[in-house]
């Protein structure tokens, strides 16, 4: 029968073990680039953020970019097409800068007009089974030269900045979304 100790010391070989599969410990090999390929066996149901609340989050994670993100290993969104926060006490008004010269793929110009258009078309179409269900709090979006995007928000929520760091959030050209 195992005592304390054996099973302490089962548990630190086990841990070291999956620590080494995992690529923790490096060689000399992993300086170069590595990519990690992402798959899936299902369809995305469409290729609209506006419409989808389903596994075709993890598309739109590689294809669009979001004001703010996830990056790895966080737990807090950061600025990813702005720098975003809250800008009163009470968690209702909150503004984005973004960053000089974004551009969409094709060129068009990302400015604070293309992110009002995003955001406030999912509200428009509110595709049943969407995303528009998570911009309750939502009441305005008004944006300030081509730069900034402020939210007002109709009660305190501190959770937007995580709504904001979805998929469903993405920014889309107004010219190829309408």
């Amino acid at each position: 029968m195992f005592n304390r100790t054996s099973l302490q010391a089962a548990a630190a070989l086990a841990s070291i073990s999956l620590l080494s599969g995992c690529g923790v410990f490096s060689d000399s090999e992993s300086a170069g680039e590595k990519r990690i390929v992402v798959g899936t066996t299902s369809s995305p149901s469409t290729l609209d953020p506006a419409a989808s609340w389903d596994n075709s989050w993890e598309l739109f994670r590689n294809v669009f970019q979001t004001l703010v993100s996830f990056p790895t290993g966080s737990t807090t969104p950061q600025g990813d097409a702005a720098d975003c926060k809250f800008t009163d006490t009470s968690s209702r008004v909150f503004e984005c800068t973004l960053r000089e010269g974004l551009t969409f793929s094709n060129g068009h110009k990302l400015d604070a007009k293309a992110v009002q258009h995003s955001i406030e078309r999912i509200r428009t179409i509110d595709h049943e089974g969407g995303p528009n269900g998570m911009l309750g709090s939502l009441q305005t979006i008004e944006t300030v030269g081509e730069r900034r995007v402020v939210f007002r928000l109709n009660r305190p929520d501190a959770t937007f900045p995580f709504v904001l760091a979805t998929p469903a959030m993405s920014l889309v050209d107004p010219a190829e979304y309408p």
